[in-house]
């Protein structure tokens, strides 16, 4: 509960009502690497709620690069998702559906079986946009992350 949650959509242009100022190296950014396992930290707009954000005033948006995902967010009404890793904090990411079900399936109400895509065991690169427009990287992962 004390963890923000990642605000994920099927395109770039549902997420961006949830950031403040879409700057220059936002835009740059999405355009570049979206949809990718990459996650893009940005000062908060008013929409928003302090729930997902843990009470921070930034928020995390995603674009991820599954189908799967993609069509979910397609169905659902505003076509944005608060989501988190099928892990516990501090624990290993999950790569496989056993190590889903074994570490978070007693949580939640469903653990998707294969559906065609299958995890590469490397977390997103998760990277801070500063209000001066200049960025730091959070977390090192899957994408290299450079501008």
């Amino acid at each position: 509960r004390s963890k923000p949650l990642i605000l994920m959509s099927n395109n770039n242009e549902n997420l961006l009502p949830y950031i403040e100022n879409e700057n220059n190296i936002i835009s740059n950014i999405m355009e570049q690497y979206f949809p990718a396992a990459l996650t893009i930290v940005s000062k908060k707009s008013k929409k928003t709620p302090s729930y997902i954000t843990s009470n921070m005033d930034t928020v995390g948006i995603r674009v991820p690069d599954n189908n799967f995902f993609k069509y979910l967010c397609s169905i659902v009404e505003g076509n944005v998702l608060a989501t988190t890793s099928a892990n516990l904090s501090n624990q290993p990411a999950s790569t496989t559906f056993e190590e889903a079900t074994n570490s978070i399936g007693e949580f939640v109400d469903i653990v998707l079986e294969d559906y065609g895509y299958k995890a590469k065991g490397i977390e997103s690169t998760v990277v801070l946009i500063k209000e001066d427009s200049t960025y730091k990287i959070l977390r090192q992962g899957a994408i290299n992350f450079t501008m």
